[in-house]
């Protein structure tokens, strides 16, 4: 399950970055591009809301017994990304239990509120 996540995740997150605007494309996101986006908006999000569904498990907060895959860790990162980007969404669509219970991980939690093991992170 973890390699398949991994799979879907990297076509998730293409797609997004797709039509998202980022730190090294935000000064050519012109007018066509922030309509590209509007248009395309949907489609990622349906692909979140589709692609993952059938792979959790009944709780519906997890993929697999551990919940702590290199697929699952993963997919948080990219959705915590998308999450606080272009896609807010996301939070709140079928992965919502998922993204919560990840986000309360003690270590995912600790990097979250920008710590570390090293001491806290530099912004």
């Amino acid at each position: 399950v973890s390699e398949m996540l991994l799979g879907i995740t990297s076509d998730f997150n293409k797609k997004a970055m797709d039509i998202a605007p980022s730190v090294f494309t935000v000064e050519k996101f012109d007018a066509v591009k922030k309509q590209a986006y509007q248009d395309g908006k949907a489609d990622v999000i349906d692909f979140a809301n589709s692609k993952y569904e059938k792979f959790l498990l009944p709780e519906g907060d997890r993929f697999t017994k551990s919940g702590l895959t290199f697929g699952e860790i993963d997919l948080f990162g990219k959705l915590y990304v998308h999450v606080n980007g272009a896609f807010p969404e996301i939070k709140e669509g079928k992965l919502a239990r998922f993204y919560a219970r990840m986000s309360e991980v003690p270590g995912i939690k600790k990097v979250l509120s920008g710590e570390s093991q090293f001491g806290p992170l530099a912004e």
